[in-house]
């Protein structure tokens, strides 16, 4: 199987408002009975927040953005997609879930479920996180966002950002809108 193009992602966005692209790879994301499937996922990290974190939490990243594209192989029929969506929601909360906690985010929950429309037009499911980052003496409440649809494929959108940091000038909600707007934007 050749590799999955990297998902279209809002590059001058991103570039503008200083987010930086830490990762690009690809991936077996599971594995169903007939079907192998693989993501190509790109990460991006607010790189100015991360310097300014960096006394309290190390290397840690914990205001990220990151867009997946799946791949199927063999490629899915035409009309499988709405079959396996369930399942790949499910991967991808479980993905999703891990890695906040390979993060360091600690009590990750699921807090809410809804719909968003993406740019495409299409309809995502949305899932709203919550954990915590203890640092130092230091907690930090931490928010992430997850969001799966289908396209021309499976599109997998979200990210994470602290609530609130001692000593740092922080703005949730601003961060929570600028987020699902880069999620909104990813095709």
């Amino acid at each position: 199987m050749a590799d999955p193009p990297p998902p279209a992602v809002p590059e001058e966005r991103l570039d503008a408002d200083g987010w930086k692209c830490i990762e690009d790879n690809i991936e077996e994301r599971f594995r169903l009975p007939t079907l192998t499937v693989t993501g190509r996922t790109l990460v991006y990290e607010d790189a100015d927040l991360r310097e300014r974190l960096r006394p309290a939490v190390g290397d840690t990243t914990l205001r990220f953005f990151f867009a997946t594209r799946l791949s199927f192989s063999p490629p899915l029929a035409p009309g499988m997609g709405p079959m396996i969506r369930s399942t790949v929601v499910r991967e991808a909360k479980r993905a999703f879930a891990a890695d906040l906690e390979a993060r360091g985010i600690s009590n990750v929950e699921q807090t809410t479920r809804q719909r968003m429309r993406v740019e495409s037009g299409d309809r995502a499911t949305l899932l709203g996180y919550r954990g915590r980052y203890d640092a130092e003496g230091e907690s930090m409440r931490v928010e992430g966002w997850l969001a799966v649809w289908l396209c021309d494929g499976f599109r997998i959108a979200g990210g994470a950002y602290p609530r609130s940091v001692e000593g740092v000038d922080t703005d949730p909600g601003e961060w929570r809108g600028e987020l699902l707007d880069l999620i909104r934007d990813v095709g």
